[in-house]
């Protein structure tokens, strides 16, 4: 079975609703620090979703669509 990334991620405030996670995840967490420099670029590579689900890569961004094209 494949770990779950977000669980880890947000911790305790875990819900079984996917999109109450997802949307935990977007808010800013108290611990991230202010954009820029080898603190924040570590801990994305621990946090991010989009830079752990692309193996650490930095330039990683996921893009997501809502409703139809």
């Amino acid at each position: 079975m494949s770990e779950n990334k977000l669980k880890n991620i947000i911790g305790t405030k875990y819900t079984d609703n996917p999109i109450i996670n997802y949307l935990i995840y977007l808010m800013p967490l108290p611990e991230q620090p202010s954009y820029g420099g080898a603190t924040y670029d570590e801990w994305r590579k621990e946090n991010d979703l989009d830079v752990i689900w692309l193996n650490g890569d930095l330039h990683a961004i996921l893009y997501f669509r809502y409703g139809f094209p």
